[in-house]
């Protein structure tokens, strides 16, 4: 009993760390997302996203915490498949004949050099959690400071517009977090319509 016991707040423990830092990746309105979890979740992770259509991939770990990327693959390859995002990639190493796994482990390599205190900062990750082009160009140019707003990223053009996706992104929060509380799976996140 108590084994079991500690699995439901495994498996609920890491249903309500995935809605709170990834619910618009979750009902498929965002490409990715980085999630921050304790160890202990990593297993109960990896069984979460089997039913979903999500895939996660560990960017870093540590002693305690893991970095992991959740995704959704279409709407990622979308993002990268978009030209301005991948030429603002090339600058950064990435090419247009690199596959999606190539991509992701290359961009955890940047990451983790960046933790590690190796790198700079790996701006092009604004690309790959779906983050509009001009704001990515923005924060650089401003090295982060002077946005217009900030909230899911800070923000440098069109605000209205941008203001608009956080509150979406805020009610698909919610709503996941309805869905944990009312012990629903996030198998059929995905046909939620959000218009």
């Amino acid at each position: 009993m108590v084994a079991y016991r500690q699995t439901y707040e495994i498996i609920r423990g890491i249903q309500e760390k995935a809605a709170e830092q990834c619910a618009p990746v979750i009902f498929g309105i965002k490409p990715s997302n980085l999630l921050i979890i304790d160890q202990c979740y990593a297993k109960a992770l990896k069984s979460l996203v089997e039913t979903t259509g999500l895939k996660v991939r560990c960017f870093e770990h540590r002693a305690e915490k893991q970095v992991w990327f959740m995704f959704r693959e279409e709407p990622l390859y979308r993002q990268l498949a978009d030209p301005d995002n991948m030429s603002f990639m090339k600058q950064f190493g990435y090419t247009e004949n690199m596959t999606m796994d190539e991509i992701l482990a290359y961009a955890a390599k940047r990451f983790r050099e960046y933790k590690r205190g190796e790198a700079g900062f790996p701006h092009e990750m604004g690309i790959l959690l779906g983050y509009p082009l001009g704001d990515v160009k923005g924060f650089i140019e401003h090295h982060g400071r002077d946005c217009l707003c900030s909230g899911y990223w800070k923000v440098y053009e069109n605000e209205e517009k941008a203001q608009e996706t956080f509150r979406l992104y805020a009610r698909m929060k919610q709503i996941a977090m309805d869905m944990v509380k009312q012990g629903m799976g996030f198998g059929m996140a995905e046909q939620y319509q959000f218009v």
